[in-house]
């Protein structure tokens, strides 16, 4: 569901719908609320209600702020394995000027097609969850070429291992850029995210305010409040769906520039 909502709305649509529809709900909660319990208005219950309200907000704080640190660390990690596997592309791409001519060539046409492969087509993917088989394919070649290579001088043989060891270093890289791809909220913290918000929404309506706008306009900010910090779980939820994604620029950045247009 978040996965959907990331790759059809853009960012400002989702704050729409998320941010206004607590507000909405907030103030149509509370009419309802008042017309069901009128004696609330009196105030009563007020000091009660705001040493809950006051313990509720502390331990939803805390579990917000978990889930929201959680997934910007996930979404740092995705594009530090994005950088890793781009530098283990170029060290690949360098490493061949030390292999013979013919298979130099070959490698770097290799990585030229990978990288293709990779932006324009994976990555569209990858908002949807998929990899691309194509691109394995193109994994594979690598082997291939080096499995059928003979080096002939010790200069040769030291650059083959090197190359060996970075496409190892690249597969690697890969797997976990496509785990991260599967990263997201556990089902069980959307329920305990959205639950705890209404929970912490309802406990607005207890309070008795003489002044019914000043009553609204209460409501009204906690709604928002935590309807924008929904909005950033939301965002940060699979970081390579929506318009807060990771780039795939690392592919074509220093001596992979070439492959960048």
């Amino acid at each position: 569901m978040n996965r959907w909502l990331l790759n059809t709305f853009s960012t400002w649509e989702l704050g729409v719908i998320v941010i206004g529809g607590f507000v909405v709900l907030a103030l149509a909660g509370l009419v309802v609320f008042q017309r069901l319990v009128p004696e609330i208005r009196k105030g009563e219950s007020n000091d009660v209600a705001g040493v809950m309200l006051g313990v509720l907000a502390a331990i939803y704080g805390i579990v917000l702020a978990f889930v929201i640190v959680s997934l910007y660390e996930d979404y740092k990690k995705t594009s530090g394995d994005i950088r890793t596997e781009a530098s283990a592309l170029s060290t690949i791409y360098r490493d061949t000027r030390g292999l013979a001519p013919p298979v130099a060539a070959k490698i770097k046409l290799e990585v030229g097609q990978y990288i293709g492969t990779v932006r324009n087509e994976e990555w569209r993917s990858l908002r949807d969850g998929r990899e691309s088989d194509r691109a394995w394919q193109e994994l594979s070649a690598f082997y291939t070429t080096l499995q059928a290579y003979e080096p002939k001088t010790t200069s040769q043989q030291a650059f083959y291992s090197e190359v060996v060891g970075r496409v190892n270093d690249l597969v690697d890289a890969r797997r976990e850029r496509l785990n991260d791809a599967e990263q997201g909220i556990p089902s069980t913290f959307e329920v305990l995210l959205v639950g705890g918000a209404l929970l912490l929404l309802g406990f607005t309506f207890l309070f008795g305010v003489g002044n019914a706008r000043l009553h609204q306009a209460m409501v009204i900010s906690v709604a928002v409040l935590l309807g924008f910090n929904l909005l950033v779980a939301l965002v940060l939820d699979y970081p390579f769906s929506g318009q807060v994604s990771v780039s795939s620029t690392p592919f074509v950045q220093g001596a992979l520039s070439i492959f960048g247009h």
